[in-house]
């Protein structure tokens, strides 16, 4: 009898809606910034330290996506977004518990590297509360801009888990590349933004203008990694490409009315980068091969997760590429 309950627990359980709560994407999102941490400071931290830095900033996924899902689970209810608070498997009281165990455990790991990474932890909490309250409130400009703080506090978290809390100028082009991918995201969601009258970029200022907003924030956040990081030339040979193919994969799926894949074509130059910048300093070229195919799975498993696999016409995609 109690196989019988634990097989159908299991059956039920939502795996979909729980792998979606972590986005999987964020996961090697994260791993790469502490790898950028530690090639940017020629440290070798041991893989306790690697994993401790990683866990702490895996954990803010399902802290701060879980918070929104339990805010605003009456409202997706209502739009019929299948979230994990809305799937009837997991009771509303118990919703608090986890969520304050995981803030418990962040906590703790921070706490155990210093005070600063505590301190740099509670202001990425807040900024990613404070981004996710305006993007809801519908304020574009607030948004874009607790998008960019959310990304630098992402950084100096790990960098001053492993002792380099002063390093602003890096963490200032994280911000950047962050809100570079963000407005990426709300091309991807232009369709059903328009349809809801969601207030964001495209929508108010059309697809055109948000593409040149992405370019020009792409070419800002290079300009100034040249400046405040010596780099090889290859790098930027190699970047370059990342950054051609990332526009003609966009520009392709925006002709063939692909919306699902759009954000991950300038996530994967984001991805890119960072993971490019760790590979060159370390000497480890090769590296970056095995981080993008890693995050090409982790996406698509993101896009299983939200029921976007089914919105890609795979057929059309593949007979007609150029979208003729």
């Amino acid at each position: 009898m109690n196989f019988a309950v634990t097989s159908r627990n299991i059956r039920h359980f939502p795996f979909r809606q729980s792998l979606l709560l972590v986005r999987p994407f964020h996961i090697i999102h994260q791993m790469v910034i502490v790898l950028m941490v530690i090639s940017l400071n020629g440290i070798s931290p041991s893989p306790l330290e690697i994993l401790m830095a990683w866990l702490m900033l895996f954990l803010l996924m399902p802290f701060l996506f879980g918070l929104n899902d339990w805010m605003h689970r009456d409202e997706d209810a209502e739009m019929g977004r299948d979230r994990l608070f809305t799937s009837g498997y997991v009771s509303p009281k118990y919703v608090p518990i986890f969520l304050v165990s995981i803030l418990v455990v962040m906590n703790a790991i921070a706490f155990s590297s210093s005070l600063v990474t505590l301190g740099w932890l509670e202001a990425m909490i807040v900024c990613g509360l404070l981004y996710g309250y305006f993007k809801h409130q519908r304020y574009t400009f607030l948004t874009y801009l607790f998008r960019t703080f959310s990304g630098m506090t992402f950084y100096l978290v790990v960098a001053s888990y492993f002792g380099y809390w002063h390093q602003y100028l890096v963490a200032l082009f994280v911000g950047l590349l962050d809100l570079f991918s963000h407005i990426a995201g709300d091309l991807r969601d232009y369709p059903m933004d328009l349809k809801g009258n969601v207030r964001t970029f495209p929508v108010r200022y059309g697809i055109g203008n948000t593409r040149k907003l992405i370019l020009a924030v792409f070419a800002v956040s290079m300009a100034y990694l040249s400046l405040i990081i010596a780099l090889p030339a290859v790098f930027w040979i190699f970047l370059s490409i990342f950054a051609a193919v990332g526009w003609v994969i966009y520009l392709l799926l925006d002709a063939l009315g692909i919306h699902a894949l759009q954000h991950a074509a300038f996530h994967g130059v984001k991805i890119a980068c960072y993971s490019l910048i760790a590979g060159f300093l370390i000497s480890r070229p090769l590296m970056v091969a095995g981080v993008m195919f890693a995050w090409a799975v982790s996406y698509l498993a993101y896009l299983w997760s939200d029921g976007r696999l089914g919105e890609i016409r795979w057929w059309e995609a593949l007979t007609n590429p150029l979208g003729i």
